[in-house]
């Protein structure tokens, strides 16, 4: 990383990326970018207060990974969204 870049030009940061995964609904084989739990069709099937549970807990995770109730905040609140995910493509017609 560079501090002085030269005039006219940001420092570069190091990448704060995660690896892409498969998608966490049941059956799913679609690949996502780390910073994401499911594709966007599966997203969009779980309700929005647990949406938002499941994303404010992820931030609270990781801006500290080592917290132990952020961590178990998301694990609950990730397995409710693949639960629920998975409940509505077993009872969709």
């Amino acid at each position: 990383m560079s501090l002085n870049p030269g005039p006219g030009r940001k420092p570069s940061r190091p990448s704060s990326r995660l690896p892409a995964h498969r998608c966490a609904a049941p059956g799913c084989s679609k690949t996502v970018p780390g910073e994401v739990l499911m594709c966007y069709p599966h997203w969009r099937l779980v309700p929005r207060a647990l949406a938002r549970e499941v994303t404010r807990s992820w931030l609270a995770f990781s801006k500290d990974p080592f917290d132990q109730d952020a961590r178990a905040a998301y694990n609950r609140a990730r397995e409710q969204a693949i639960a629920g995910v998975a409940e509505h493509l077993r009872t969709r017609p």
